[in-house]
């Protein structure tokens, strides 16, 4: 994850403000779509806060465990303070850790809920998680649904994009190969594609999901997630001129945050 760890880091505290809005809707609405049954060992890959840890812990109950993992130290730290106000600190346990280097397992059934993208290498990323599985296991992996018709998260960023070259500031370049696979993740049929190169018999289902946007909504939407790097290199003045120009286009409208979900079984 080139960089992004840092990102994540300083976003932590608008990535939490964000949870109730965005983050922890799209983790439980994922659990729901394909649960563990009670006493399963599951690893929730790319963790974050723990939007997923947290429903998942309360499915496998006491006798299961649940390992959580993510790169950045600071989204550990916040899943820490809210499993230290939850019932559920015991079965799960937090690593703030590099996914693609992870040991644990055999594992019931591995979530990676919009992460694999920001790993160096997806598709040898979403490898590893398959073969942390037991026979019988089962892989989640979920990213947001393409909605070329609607306000969703890549209109968003060429939204962003454009007012960022408005202002005079830079882009990085895309990373192709992430860029590639992670539009293979937008769409049911090519996510199934995906999951069926990894050898797992796969069922995708699609969850529909919208956020209201006003002023204070997108400030989070960009400070707490990915869309933060685009900002890294703007001066204070800028930062804010940005946020209000985003609002200004987009105030009053709905986020289409939209996912697809595929859930294949290792044989």
């Amino acid at each position: 994850m080139v960089g992004m760890d840092s990102v994540f880091d300083a976003a932590a505290r608008d990535f939490t403000a964000l949870a109730p809005l965005l983050w922890d809707r799209v983790g439980l609405a994922v659990v729901k779509a394909s649960p563990p049954g009670s006493g399963e060992h599951v690893l929730d890959a790319c963790c974050g806060i723990g939007s997923a840890t947290l429903p998942i812990a309360e499915l496998v109950g006491s006798a299961g465990r649940v390992d959580a993992v993510d790169l950045s130290g600071s989204l550990i730290r916040e899943l820490r303070n809210r499993l230290a106000e939850s019932r559920h600190t015991a079965q799960v346990v937090p690593h703030a850790a590099d996914i693609t280097t992870w040991k644990g397992g055999p594992y019931d059934q591995v979530f990676c809920i919009l992460g694999l993208p920001f790993l160096p290498d997806p598709a040898a990323g979403a490898n590893h998680l398959t073969n942390l599985l037991r026979p019988g296991g089962k892989l989640v992996i979920a990213h947001w649904l393409s909605s070329p018709d609607s306000l969703d998260l890549p209109a968003v960023g060429t939204i962003l994009a454009g007012i960022l070259r408005k202002l005079g500031g830079a882009l990085p370049p895309p990373h192709e190969g992430r860029a590639r696979f992670s539009d293979d993740l937008t769409r049911p049929e090519t996510m199934h594609t995906r999951m069926g190169t990894l050898g797992l018999s796969a069922e995708v289902t699609t969850i529909e999901l919208r956020v209201p946007l006003d002023a204070v909504v997108l400030r989070l939407l960009i400070e707490g997630s990915a869309f933060r790097s685009m900002l890294a290199d703007l001066d204070a003045v800028s930062r804010e001129r940005v946020h209000v120009l985003l609002a200004e286009q987009l105030s009053g409208e709905q986020l289409n945050a939209s996912l697809v979900v595929g859930a294949g079984r290792r044989q």
